[in-house]
């Protein structure tokens, strides 16, 4: 058994990597089981990749905005044996060398001061910054200040000659090795999914053969669970038809008489089960194994895995008296707003302190703020914000304003003093529709937009001279947003305007309008190939990343005459057939055609003119498309087809569907994807759903065509006119 001084070695972080390799260190699961390391690896992160809120173009630090934050989360399979930190950084030519320093601290921990010296004037400089990894944790973040001075005395924050910016090149370089853990579904969703760093989750999915439309199903369930929990990040799943990928976690499924051939010495079971294994040949990966005494079994499982209700504990679950929720009711994704209710800004909020902001000048706080689709909004006044706040007070003489923005668009202010109540309503940009309104104006609100609330101080400093100096000490400010205020809605309505490729790629709309897809199918041939599955695969985690709602109750089906078809909205997943002869509209008219022709009869989709030879768009890389038509059985469904020229027109459309932020772009019916482009295409008929009344219909079509607009107030001035008149005659005539 290992001493109490040894276990108190392997604790430390710096020594775990030599601890790991020798001898396995205990607790490191809370059970008393098992951790070792294995592979290692390298990796090189852009620095500019890891500031909060997203990639930048450039950071640039001054004597008001003296500190950048990065942020970058590590793996619960990883650990980080050696860290560097590689800056590029120019400063300013007018600042006082040997005075000047950039402090560098991880997790709060300085790591270096690197002091800015002559040489280094208004040049690019390079340093190396080495980081401790016993401070490195599961979620990081790394603090640049820069301390400039450009005088001796009599120093104001505000000269524009105090600055230093960082070089885009700057990289955190990170020495990895890879952890085999204990078999412990406590775990999850972890190390499955990566929801610790900004990359994407790569979840490999292993069928024992060919599989069924259940299989299938099931493999699309744990597709959108992933989705759910990795959100913007992404998720990719390659599928493999009984073989094992290299190195990496996968999920794989086991019946009782149909089992992949590496999961022969499995027991046998007696009901829908859930277990964590260690993958063959393989130091480090794990495997989710579905298993059951037959496919419903394997379904089962799928299911109350997706649901997020079971305790896991241990290597093995067995689901037991599973009962599968009810169904959902229209736009109640929990990632979305509906507008039927006021939203409490808590329902808002990621993280705790997230309504808290401090600063110097500027403090702000940032809210996601997702609305359904198909959300519309009548009125200028509809949108409101009921705000309750608390914020430091200005120095006498001083001011400061509350302002909000979204989108980075100021959509109000209001200025503040001390004898103001700390709670104010403000008026929003509104809107009038969903994606397809407004998106080209600047108070245009769409699916998802950023929501800005902080305070502006505006302070007056004056600088003197060493002679009569006047200085003023700057203090940091703080905002306090009560997460109890509201944004409320006055009148709207759920509408849109079909078929519209922004509404899909944004949102995942109109299947996702019931966030469980309880009325979406997914059509995919009985033979499909592997890229065809990870397509499937794919568009079901972006569906769920969409809405944070596992998608349990899809129907996936091969068979093309199904009345499921007629009664839900279809996703179809197949092969691009060579008979688009040019990127035109006519082009994409027949590939709409195409896709209705082929659920009008029954078939795949397959190429009509390939007896007459008809040249095709041949790309070196292939092509995909993405087509969304009017469902030729009913008036309100919509048909989202997406199709791959080949293995590599089906991996480029994989590659596109696995990052939720791409393809947010295209517009319109039909979308042509090629390696350099995405071409989209707005034909065929359109049609509308929802609940919008006809005298909206008509004021929103008249609305969209100025000429309409004048046309129809002629002839109301005319009809009026007349009116007028001949009451006017009548009258005359009655009194003769």
């Amino acid at each position: 058994m290992m001493s109490l001084a040894s276990f108190r070695h392997c604790l430390n972080r710096t020594a775990m990597a030599t601890c790991l390799t020798a001898t396995l260190c205990f607790g490191m699961t809370g059970f008393g089981t098992t951790a070792q390391a294995t592979s290692h690896n390298t990796q090189h992160l852009p620095l500019f990749s890891l500031v909060p809120g997203g990639t930048t173009d450039s950071v640039k630090l001054t004597g008001l905005n003296t500190v950048q934050y990065f942020q970058f989360g590590i793996r619960a399979d990883e650990l980080v044996t050696e860290a560097n930190l590689a800056l590029e950084f120019t400063p300013s030519p007018a600042l006082l060398a040997n005075w000047s320093q950039i402090n560098v601290a991880l997790n709060g921990q300085l790591q270096e001061t690197i002091p800015i010296n002559p040489k280094s004037l208004g040049k690019l400089t390079k340093h190396i910054v080495k980081l401790t990894p016993k401070h490195i944790k599961d979620t990081n973040q790394i603090t640049i200040e820069f301390v400039g001075h450009y005088r001796t005395v009599c120093e104001t924050p505000t000269d524009p000659t105090l600055w230093l910016s960082l070089g885009p090149d700057s990289r955190l370089m990170l020495n990895k090795s890879k952890i085999r853990l204990a078999n412990d579904l406590s775990r999850f969703p972890a190390p499955f999914i990566d929801t610790k760093s900004e990359r994407e989750t790569q979840l490999p999915v292993v069928f024992a053969a060919q599989p069924s439309d259940t299989m299938k199903n099931a493999a699309a369930i744990i597709a959108s669970t992933v989705g759910k929990h990795t959100q913007w990040r992404g998720a990719n799943f390659p599928v493999f038809f009984n073989r094992t990928p290299i190195e990496r976690h996968f999920v794989t499924f086991a019946t009782n008489d149909s089992r992949p051939s590496f999961l022969s010495h499995l027991p046998m079971a007696d009901g829908p089960e859930i277990l964590m294994l260690d993958a063959p040949d393989s130091a480090f990966a794990k495997m989710l194994v579905l298993a059951g005494r037959d496919e419903k079994d394997i379904l089962t499982a799928a299911k109350a895995l997706g649901e997020g209700k079971l305790i896991m504990i241990g290597e093995r679950v067995r689901v037991r008296d599973y009962v599968e929720q009810p169904p959902r009711k229209v736009n109640d994704a929990p990632n979305w707003i509906s507008g039927d209710r006021d939203v409490a800004l808590s329902e808002l909020m990621q993280y705790p302190q997230q309504l808290t902001a401090r600063g110097i000048l500027n403090p702000r706080t940032e809210l996601e703020l997702r609305l359904a689709p198909d959300l519309f909004i009548v009125g200028e006044d509809s949108l409101k914000m009921n705000l309750r706040y608390r914020y430091t007070q200005p120095t006498p003489g001083d001011s400061v304003q509350l302002q909000v923005h979204v989108n980075d668009f100021l959509a109000s202010s209001v200025a503040l003093n001390d004898k103001e109540p700390t709670e104010t309503t403000l008026k929003l940009p509104s809107f009038t529709g969903g994606l397809h309104a407004l998106q080209s104006s600047a108070f245009g609100l769409m699916h998802r937009n950023k929501l800005s609330i902080g305070t502006s101080y505006y302070v007056t400093m004056a600088e003197g001279t060493p002679e009569n100096c006047k200085s003023a000490a700057l203090r940091t400010n703080q905002l306090e947003i009560d997460p109890s205020s509201t944004i409320s809605f006055d009148t709207t309505y759920n509408f849109a305007r079909l078929p519209n490729l922004s509404l899909f790629t944004q949102s995942g709309y109109p299947f996702t309008r019931y966030a469980d897809l309880s009325q979406t199918v997914a059509v995919v041939d009985k033979d499909a190939s592997e890229t065809e599955l990870t397509t499937l695969l794919n568009v079901m985690g972006r569906l769920a990343s969409a809405t944070h709602v596992t998608g349990t109750r899809v129907t996936v089906t091969s068979d093309m005459t199904s009345s499921a078809l007629k009664k839900n909205d279809v996703l179809m997943i197949g092969e691009l057939p060579q008979t688009l002869t040019d990127f035109t509209d006519e082009g994409a008219l027949g590939l709409q055609k195409m896709v209705t022709e082929s659920l009008k009869s029954g078939r795949p989709v397959h190429d009509d003119n390939a007896e007459t030879n008809e040249p095709a768009v041949i790309t070196e890389d292939g092509i995909g498309s993405i087509i969304s038509v009017q469902s030729p059985f009913d008036s309100k469904r919509t048909v989202v087809a997406l199709l791959g020229e080949g293995r590599r027109g089906q991996h480029l459309l994989n590659t596109e569907l696995v990052n939720p932020n791409r393809l947010t772009a295209l517009k319109g019916s039909v979308a042509v994807l090629t390696q350099d482009k995405a071409i989209d295409f707005s034909v065929g008929k359109t049609f509308t759903i929802g609940n919008l009344p006809w005298y909206q219909k008509i004021w929103l079509t008249v609305g969209n065509y100025p000429l309409l607009l004048v046309l129809c107030t002629l002839v109301c001035a005319f009809i009026l006119g007349t009116g007028i008149l001949r009451l006017m005659r009548r009258r005359i005539r009655s009194r003769h």
